[in-house]
């Protein structure tokens, strides 16, 4: 029919088909998206389904064998050809993206550079009445060598706008230095203005201020409350003389550098807050101001992630939903997101071996599999609004809401890839409470309140806070939040700033040290930076020595190490984003601007570790409680969670010196609880593990990868050497004990413990050893070949030492499988460790020259360990595996082997060799 209506009216034809998955066998997964649009079953009849599998994207070839050449002839393959080729889109994304901000109607005869200037010098006219006046500016005029104009401050605001920037220059050179400024004269404000100024129009950004200071302040003009500001453009003064903010930025030390980065181009994010109720009224404003075909709100897509995915797909294979419940629980979370279903699959044996037990599981899981990342529905998003010079439809797919509103079909990132001016309306419930409050206020009591004029030093409002009255103010009203704020009894609004972002995972550990600080309790205290004191008191003393703010770490990076604060940004942000080949630069960086301004090379390192554990609050890298570290100052574990309860304090731990890739000792500057997290484990063919969250990095040959992205084959870094300071000694014959005793020794006997041995050799060292013990006798028994010798004590009314010493090193009564070394064997000198070593493997240990196989054998897990850790310090390395041992019928057992070729033999034999005795 189409070929005999293409042929009567003269119309080309075109080869497609309809094509609504890509491959073939996407047909199953493409029967249960239907199954699950409709919310039908597989098992229903009537559901609404496809009536073959050839809906799909077919090959040249499969078209062309569909519709012959002698039928058709080449017409619509040529055709569909050239449609393609018509089709070629290019868009103006990455290298190619222009900022794309649309016009703002300006007053006649100005600029948009001009115009924000005159806005700004008349906004500072009324933020700093006491500094900035009319006078003042025309002293400037004067000074720039010109005559005042006659009229208000409007009209000398709108003379400053037009002087040349030549000008500027030669007074800029006058004005006071704004690095360090410890007063904000008229003068300085002028300056950091001009300077600010500067910056937005040598990144193209006026017309980006204008725009929002325009909505903004219309919605002030027409009664719709406005946040004070949020996120780094309140360290902007341009911002907050035009009306965009309604924080001092001067007052409360916010940097402008944090906001607009002249190191770094990139497009300003002002987000603003509007009464929820109201917040519609804005957006149809901005519709009208620059039309509606060029204004839309954008739009969000909603995926199938993995954990709804499964869910999904079960309840259509008819799965009952306990089921469904359970296998998706399967999948772990990681920062609130649960893992692709082919990461869990890896990850969790429960779920692999659900697959393989149930066909039906494993065909759920693989078309599960199949529809992961799939866009479910598309809604709106709760804020954002682009804005445009040009049609948007010139632009951008666009689509309608329920309402009929138009709305991108790109998503935030799409729509700010492509350049387009961005803004977030939020709007907040709380601004609608505040009107409500300001209503009733005004019909009961006849009084206007003017939220922008009320006093931040009200003794009574902080009277009020002490008590821990806090309820339905923002941020302070939870639990926990009132409890802080009633043990602080906040003075001034810095220390309800401090608080808000003091309590939050990581950094709410530093809130007792605060608030002790606070009420002078506890001194403000510099000791670990000697060097680095005096550029760290004027940053952290508002915060009592405790960095709060990221604007601090850009503080302390400019004045320890002479950074810019466009560099500290860059700094910060990779601190944040924690780029470790960026950090090593910039951590040398540091390290030579702070030498060259005195601070020793040892101190900076430990001061930007501090910076880097501060910046890196949100994203900290976790391990257990239960982990344990080695104290470089002792050589003794420490526990996690004993450093951070401060029951372990001034800890040094030995870290990777990328530069060297020698292992080197530097302090713990911070550790703290982060609540409940995700640990894995992972484990080394040496049978090392590690527990740990998901972003912990670990060393490979292709420098810091994260744990979550190692799979089984992957190569880690371990150390070939460990370093320490000894901190404890044993006499010969203690260490001697303790080796035979944890190999060959019942620890268990009613009437305290015996050793045993089959070789005279050995039978003469143990005797020895005891006969190094004040009261302690011992009798020989040999049994089948098996000497066994019995520790009593002489006198009978005072204990044993042979038996206290082993009490007090915690053996006593440990079973086999129990044993475990002492803390104490931890801080021995390598010495001590050799003959502990070398004693042990007397017992349970064997060396094979022929095989050349040197092992070590025990039933304790922990004792193993604890072994393969002590050969480290030696500079041996082992490899740890568990295995069956053949004794009374099978018992589970662990073997540490020796590495290395024939010069770790050589090592062994120079290091334990002077204290092996027997047989073995």
């Amino acid at each position: 029919v189409l070929r005999e209506f293409a042929r009567k009216y003269g119309l080309g034809m075109v080869a497609t088909n309809d094509g609504h998955y890509v491959r073939k066998e996407d047909a199953r997964a493409h029967e249960v998206l239907l199954a699950i649009q409709s919310k039908s079953t597989l098992d229903d009849p009537n559901r609404w389904r496809f009536p073959c599998d050839e809906f799909y994207v077919k090959t040249p070839e499969e078209m062309r064998a569909m519709l012959p050449k002698e039928e058709w002839g080449d017409e619509p393959f040529d055709n569909t050809v050239e449609i393609a080729r018509m089709c070629e889109v290019d868009l103006p994304i990455g290298d190619k993206m222009t900022y794309r901000i649309p016009r703002f109607p300006l007053p006649k005869g100005r600029t948009e550079a001009q115009y924000l200037r005159e806005l700004t010098f008349k906004g500072l006219l009324g933020r700093y009445p006491d500094r900035i006046t009319e006078d003042f500016y025309r002293e400037v005029f004067r000074r720039l060598g010109k005559m005042p104009p006659h009229g208000d401050g409007a009209a000398l605001a709108a003379s400053l706008a037009q002087v040349e920037q030549a000008a500027w220059e030669g007074l800029l050179r006058e004005l006071p230095p704004l690095e360090g400024v410890r007063e904000w004269t008229a003068e300085a404000i002028l300056h950091r203005a001009l300077y600010e100024l500067a910056i937005i129009e040598r990144m193209g950004f006026p017309g980006y201020f204008l725009i929002v200071q325009d909505y903004i302040n219309w919605a002030k003009e027409n009664g719709i409350s406005v946040g004070p500001g949020r996120g780094s453009a309140a360290g902007s003064l341009v911002a907050y003389a035009v009306g965009i903010t309604n924080i001092d930025p001067l007052r409360f030390g916010l940097l402008f550098e944090r906001f607009l980065n002249p190191e770094r181009v990139s497009m300003p994010d002002i987000d603003t807050d509007f009464s929820d109720h109201k917040r519609d009224r804005v957006i149809e404003y901005v519709r009208r101001r620059y039309g509606k075909d060029k204004v839309a709100q954008i739009g969000t897509f909603g995926s199938l992630a993995s954990k709804a995915a499964l869910k999904d797909v079960a309840r259509v294979y008819g799965i009952p939903h306990k089921k469904a419940e359970e296998l998706a629980k399967l999948i772990p979370v990681q920062f609130g997101k649960p893992k692709p279903l082919a990461e869990a699959i890896e990850l969790v044996p429960e779920l692999k071996a659900e697959m393989e037990k149930d066909p039906k599981v494993r065909e759920v899981i693989e078309v599960a599999m199949r529809l992961e990342g799939l866009n479910r529905h598309a809604s709106v998003h709760a804020a954002g609004v682009v804005i445009a010079q040009e049609p948007l439809t010139d632009l951008v797919p666009l689509m309608r809401d329920q309402e009929g509103r138009p709305v991108t079909q790109y998503d935030m990132g799409a729509v700010e890839a492509l350049g387009l001016l961005k803004m977030d309306f939020l709007g907040l419930r709380t601004l609608t409470f505040l009107d409500e409050a300001k209503k009733i206020v005004k019909e009961s009591k006849g009084v206007e309140l003017d939220y922008d004029r009320l006093p931040l030093d009200d003794p009574k409002t902080f009277e009020l806070l002490a008590r821990g009255e806090t309820k339905g103010v923002f941020q302070l009203e939870s639990g926990g939040m009132t409890n802080t704020v009633r043990g602080l009894k906040p003075r001034r609004l810095e220390d309800i700033i401090a608080l808000v972002s003091l309590y939050r995972p990581g950094p709410m550990e530093h809130i007792p040290t605060y608030i002790r600080r606070h009420h002078g309790q506890e001194p403000v205290s510099y000791q670990e930076f000697p060097h680095a004191e005096k550029y760290l008191r004027p940053i952290l003393d508002e915060t009592y020595g405790i960095p709060v703010y990221q604007e601090q770490i850009m503080q302390i990076a400019s004045a320890v190490a002479g950074y810019s604060l466009g560099e500290a940004d860059l700094l910060r942000r990779a601190m944040g984003k924690k780029k470790v080949e960026e950090m090593q630069k910039h951590r040398e960086r540091f390290v030579r601007g702070a030498r060259e301004r005195g601070v020793p090379e040892e101190e900076a390192n430990r001061l930007f570790d501090m910076l880097e554990a501060f910046a890196n609050y949100g994203f900290n890298k976790c391990l257990p409680g239960r982990a344990r570290v080695v104290d470089f100052r002792t050589g003794k574990p420490v526990s996690i969670e004993a450093i951070v309860r401060g029951e372990a304090q001034g800890v040094w731990v030995v870290s990777l010196d990328e530069r060297t890739l020698r292992l080197v000792p530097r302090p713990v500057v911070a550790a703290f609880s982060s609540g409940k997290a995700q640990v894995y484990r992972l484990r080394t063919a040496t049978g090392r593990v590690l527990e740990a969250t998901a972003n912990h990095p670990l060393y490979t040959p292709e420098g810091w990868r994260e744990l979550s992205a190692l799979r089984p084959g992957d190569f880690v870094a371990l150390p070939r050497h460990l370093p320490y300071q000894p901190s404890e000694d044993l006499k010969p014959h203690e260490l001697d004990l303790l080796g035979f005793a944890l190999s060959e020794g019942n620890l268990r006997h009613p009437s305290g413990f015996y050793l045993y041995t089959s070789s005279e050799e050995e039978l003469a060292a143990m005797e020895e050893a005891l006969a190094g013990f004040a009261n302690t006798r011992t009798r020989v028994a040999w049994r089948r070949g098996v000497a066994h010798i019995y520790v009593g004590r002489r006198d009978r009314k005072v204990p044993s030492e042979a038996e206290a010493f082993l009490k007090e090193m915690g053996l006593l009564g440990l079973a086999a499988k129990d044993k475990h070394l002492p803390e104490k064997v931890f801080g021995l000198s390598q010495e001590g460790v050799a003959r502990l070593l070398g004693r042990l493997w007397v017992g349970d240990g064997g060396v094979d020259p022929k095989g050349r196989l040197i092992h070590y054998a025990t039933a304790s897990e922990a004792l193993a360990r604890g072994v393969q850790h002590l050969l480290l310090r030696l500079g041996l390395q082992s490899r740890l595996v568990e295995k069956r041992f053949p004794y009374r019928g099978g018992r589970q057992g662990y073997v540490v082997y020796l590495l290395g070729d024939l010069e770790a033999a050589r090592r062994f034999a120079e290091t334990l060799g002077p204290y092996l005795l027997g047989k073995r």
